[in-house]
């Protein structure tokens, strides 16, 4: 406040700069400390428009932060929020301040419609006290042993634990089974009767967006806690946690690793492992009824098998080497002295997706083995091996018992090589030079997506492309012809060493 310029920043120094009486000023600053405040400054303008979303906006939250920072943020009763909507309507309204554990992210869209405490402004946010840091338990147990060939064998379990993995978590999704199974029933539409709403009118609720603006709310919003916040045309609202510390992921593999030290120029590194990766994310449904247990499945990024083979040889050609050690300087310095390098895996595919929107009733497996034509069963285009989802009482809200993905059949995948070849040449006793030739993908291996997961895509077709004259199938169990990995890449580089 002065203490660079010498200049003391008092009121009366600002009432040169703004115009603004030094008495009013400091009237103000008394007022504004004389009482505990939650900062509802409301930078959206209800959606029209708001101080923020001018030229001069950035200069308008500064001055926010410094309003609330004069009063002590964190304290008791001192609080800012309400930064996209504005000033809450319901002064009886509970607004939990950072000291009590609110603020960011606490209970997701209990106040949806006036964006309360948990939105905060545009993507920054904070950790409430309900959420935690993911904990991990690890386990390795194994044997390592020298073995004739100067090679090394490592052979050993892993096993990894990790809980307090961020998942949704509804508040309100306290749908019975019985109410479930009821709602479930041939053409049930009891969740999605609209029925009179009682907040219709309320003044505290009749903001744009807000639950009082229809005259009429969904039977299901009604069922459910904390109907007050339901959406658009009285829609049933899900109150809760996007980021629940409820998750957990279960990995237990085989890992071995064959190591060979140098020996006539060559270091080889073998590693496999066979391991299997499992899911808990969560619930599969979570709202308006939640599972009675937390999802435990295969995880997406489960590979069971898993090859790495990488190498260093230096080829037995050139100066001081097993062949032509004493040829001419200038065939030495065209095939003597190179070093091989090459990195080559191979590994199982990903479990495949499954269109959740359905359940199904035969095996996703092809009878006839898996090909870009015919990847998954072609019986599952059958209207009697699929059905979809049903909507719980005719809401939009629906259940599902298919598991997210599968391990009958598994994602596409293809082997990769990378090479490289390298030689340094001494041009002078000082400086030196390196060329080097590397190929990414040598083998030009291409990696296609994944099937066509929908049912009601129809069975497979050949399509021609009238432009580029090719072909490619299309339909349920179809591998589409885009390339995912990249190409072969080949690359030639040059050092000067001095």
């Amino acid at each position: 406040m002065g203490e660079r310029d010498g200049v003391p920043k008092s009121p009366e120094w600002q009432e040169k700069e703004t115009g603004v009486p030094a008495k009013d000023v400091r009237a103000l600053a008394r007022e504004w400390a004389a009482k505990r405040t939650y900062l509802g400054c409301g930078g959206w303008g209800n959606g029209h428009g708001g101080a923020c979303r001018n030229q001069t906006g950035i200069q308008w939250a500064r001055t926010m932060v410094c309003l609330i920072a004069m009063q002590g943020l964190g304290k008791p009763g001192i609080n800012m929020g309400n930064l996209q909507w504005g000033a809450p309507v319901d002064l009886n309204f509970y607004f939990p301040g950072y000291a009590d554990g609110g603020m960011s992210g606490d209970i997701e869209k209990t106040a949806m419609a006036v964006e309360l405490f948990q939105r905060m402004p545009q993507l920054p946010t904070m950790n409430t006290p309900q959420q935690k840091i993911p904990r991990t338990q690890v386990m390795s147990l194994g044997v390592q042993r020298e073995i004739p060939g100067q090679m090394a064998l490592d052979v050993h379990f892993a096993g990894n634990y990790t809980s307090r993995l961020r998942a949704t978590l509804w508040d309100n999704g306290v749908v019975t089974n019985p109410q479930l199974q009821y709602a479930l029933a041939q053409g049930s539409s009891v969740y999605s009767k609209q029925l009179p709403n009682p907040y219709y009118g309320v003044f505290s609720e009749s903001f744009p967006g807000g639950c009082g603006q229809s005259a009429t709310i969904q039977a299901l919003a009604l069922l459910l806690p904390w109907p007050q916040y339901c959406g658009n045309a009285g829609s049933a609202p899900p109150v809760g946690v996007y980021n629940a510390p409820i998750g957990k992921n279960w990995y237990n593999g085989l890992e071995v690793k064959l190591s060979k030290h140098t020996s006539h120029g060559l270091t080889l590194n073998l590693a496999y492992t066979w391991a299997k990766n499992m899911d808990g994310s969560g619930y599969q449904n979570g709202y308006p009824y939640q599972d009675a247990n937390e999802v435990h499945w295969i995880s997406q990024f489960d590979r069971t098998h898993v090859l790495a083979v990488t190498g260093v040889y230096e080829l037995p050609v050139g100066t001081g080497r097993t062949y032509l050690s004493a040829s001419p300087k200038y065939l030495d310095y065209a095939i003597g002295g190179w070093t091989l390098g090459w990195s080559f895996a191979a590994q199982s595919g990903t479990p495949l997706n499954i269109n959740s929107g359905f359940n199904y009733t035969c095996p996703f497996a092809s009878p006839g083995g898996t090909s870009v034509r015919q990847w998954l069963n072609p019986k599952l285009t059958s209207p009697t091996c699929f059905s979809s989802v049903p909507h719980i009482g005719g809401s939009g809200f629906t259940y599902s018992t298919t598991p997210s993905y599968t391990t009958a059949v598994r994602d596409y995948t293809v082997p990769n090589l990378d090479v490289s070849l390298q030689k340094s040449f001494k041009v002078t006793e000082k400086i030196s030079f390196s060329l080097r030739g590397e190929a990414f993908n040598a083998l030009n291996s291409v990696l296609l997506g994944g099937p066509d997961n929908s049912p009601t895509d129809g069975p497979a077709s050949l399509f021609t492309n009238t432009t580029t004259k090719k072909s490619y199938w299309t339909g349920f169990g179809t591998v589409g012809p885009n390339q995912t990995n990249s190409p072969r890449n080949l690359r030639v580089s040059g050092k000067i060493i001095f």
